[in-house]
């Protein structure tokens, strides 16, 4: 496997979310990059055919791209972190199950309620 540098990925992971193909200058602005380092990492992905361009100026992912960018990154994917605890999780609520609104919340114009009997 080839070792990239970190803005080469940050390019290639940017084709990624844009579907496989973005325009040059789109790609540029979204890499958030100089453009010397920008051009030096397009030309590597160029040179190690994980990307290519078109004439008129569409920087597209190849196939090999493709399948680099999903193996060095198959984690970005999965968020343990947004898991909820299965101790912390309840069955689905049923439509006969009581449901007591919270009286301060409530518009009092709407369910004409004397002001002070809310407090």
């Amino acid at each position: 496997m080839i070792k990239l540098k970190r803005s080469t990925r940050r390019i290639l992971a940017e084709l990624l979310k844009a579907h496989g193909k973005l325009d040059a200058f789109t790609l540029f602005k979204r890499s958030m990059m100089s453009f010397t380092e920008f051009a030096r990492s397009t030309e590597t992905l160029f040179s190690e055919k994980l990307a290519g361009e078109d004439d008129a100026g569409v920087v597209f992912l190849t196939k090999t791209g493709r399948d680099y960018i999903n193996r060095i990154e198959p984690i970005a994917g999965i968020r343990k972190w947004r898991e909820v605890p299965e101790h912390l999780t309840v069955g689905p609520h049923s439509l006969d199950d009581p449901y007591i609104p919270n009286i301060r919340i409530l518009d009092k114009g709407t369910f004409f309620m004397n002001e002070e009997s809310v407090d």
